[in-house]
């Protein structure tokens, strides 16, 4: 057990200067790619598999090397950090030594430009421009980028539109218009997510030697840009469905735009003010929900499309069914990696070793979960793990007979009938997938 505790401390400093919280983000973008590659019927699950490795090891890279120069300019010892912005306070709190942050940083590039390389092998030189842009993005964010105000332009094209692109390309060496117009929303949703981010900082960022457009507009202006660019994201889709580059059901892309009526109304209203976490929190619900829904609408056939007039009642409470429970889970893996430090607490004092990487590990395929059921992609692989996840977590974290407290008792009790239910809506989804039968408006990609 100490040697078990001995390894979790030195491992639990690593997820933070890593930032694992946040690495829900290229998650979404890939899905973005892959759903492109599937309308085009290029789709490889191999290389996109090993396309999504490449862009987590550059997303955490980025957040290592900016957690280690942070550090040495006194960025993080002056901000006031939130689950959605600051530093995550590794290094000031002496958690972990300065250098191990950045010998993180430097294996993480490794294994991305060695993922970069392998692509420029197998699909050849049109993979050239993206990967010399992306290791420029990686490598000059942190001391070049955001000192001379394009910080955001290299987020939004490194954490954007180049993943999406990437993803389209490494399926066999081309990417349409439709993998371009995706690409578009995708640039201004990270833009506008790292924008916002940097108002809780601008005075510590300042002082660090930092230039960004917050520096150079003032927070009037660049609260303003920040509004304009969150419209530009439904514009985007609208306006690339109306001429024809995006399929009509690309438009589910634009419902999460409803998250932002917080924080466009701080923006206009109070931009002078402190921002509210709230409407931190909205905006990367609004980042990764657009994100998502947008690879469902892209990857759903036209002919499904057209087909739902003909919708039976069977299916369509079928489909509204696995589109509901893939938000609740979208929603459960969300929380936990926003609220990291919480919830890897909450589940550590219930014994579960290894708590902040049993959460990071248990929550990121829960993201894989939801899209499988709501698409109907490798189901039985998406249920099954569901169903191991539920039960795991219901009899170890929400064991309530062992509590004294009644109120405390009562919300565990809570919680463990949530689970159970869950656990039972898995079953059945399980049962459902391993039948014969394929899933109405489904993308029918299955294991047998």
């Amino acid at each position: 057990m100490a040697a078990r505790g001995f390894a979790y401390r030195r491992i639990e400093p690593y997820l933070g200067v890593a930032r694992a919280n946040f690495l829900a983000l290229p998650v979404a973008l890939v899905a973005v790619g892959a759903a492109v590659a599937v309308r085009s019927g290029t789709f490889d699950p191999f290389r996109t598999g090993v396309a999504l490795a490449g862009l987590i090891s550059l997303h955490v890279a980025v957040n290592a090397l900016n957690e280690y120069s942070d550090y040495l300019r006194g960025i993080d010892e002056e901000t006031d950090p939130t689950p959605f912005s600051g530093g995550s306070g590794t290094l000031p709190e002496g958690e972990l030594e300065p250098r191990s942050a950045l010998y993180l940083g430097i294996l993480a590039s490794l294994v991305g430009a060695t993922v970069g390389a392998y692509f420029l092998v197998v699909v050849g030189t049109p993979m050239l421009p993206l990967v010399v842009a992306g290791a420029v993005c990686v490598v000059g964010y942190t001391d070049l980028l955001t000192r001379i105000g394009v910080g955001e332009v290299a987020a939004g094209l490194g954490l954007g539109t180049l993943p999406v692109v990437g993803v389209a390309m490494v399926q066999d060496g081309t990417v349409g218009t439709l993998g371009y117009a995706a690409s578009v929303p995708a640039f201004f949703l990270t833009f506008d997510l790292l924008l916002l981010n940097e108002f809780p900082d601008e005075e510590p960022d300042r002082r660090g030697g930092r230039t960004n457009l917050l520096h150079l507009l003032g927070r009037s202006r660049a609260a303003l840009l920040y509004v304009v660019a969150g419209l530009a994201v439904p514009a985007a889709i609208v306006g690339s469905v109306a001429v024809g580059l995006l399929p009509p059901l690309a438009l589910v892309g634009c419902l999460p735009s409803i998250f932002l009526a917080r924080p466009v109304r701080w923006a206009i209203e109070h931009p002078e003010g402190d921002l509210p976490v709230q409407a931190l929190r909205d905006n990367v619900i609004w980042v990764l929900f657009t994100n998502f829904l947008l690879a469902v609408g892209l990857a759903t056939p036209t002919a499904a499309f057209a087909a739902y007039s003909e919708m039976s009642l069977n299916e369509g409470t079928f489909l509204v069914g696995r589109a509901l429970f893939g938000l609740v889970l979208f929603f459960m893996a969300f929380n936990n990696l926003a609220d990291l430090g919480n919830v890897s607490d909450r589940i550590g004092e219930a014994g579960v070793p290894y708590p902040t990487v049993a959460t990071v590990a248990a929550s990121v395929p829960l993201l894989f979960s939801a899209a499988a059921i709501t698409l109907g992609v490798y189901p039985v692989v998406g249920a099954a793990y569901l169903v191991v996840f539920m039960a795991v977590t219901t009899v170890t974290v929400h064991n309530f007979l062992g509590i004294d407290d009644t109120e405390e008792q009562e919300n565990e009790i809570f919680h463990f009938l949530k689970n159970l239910l869950i656990l039972a809506a898995a079953l059945v989804f399980l049962s459902l997938a391993l039948g014969s039968e394929a899933w109405p408006y489904g993308l029918g990609i299955t294991l047998f």
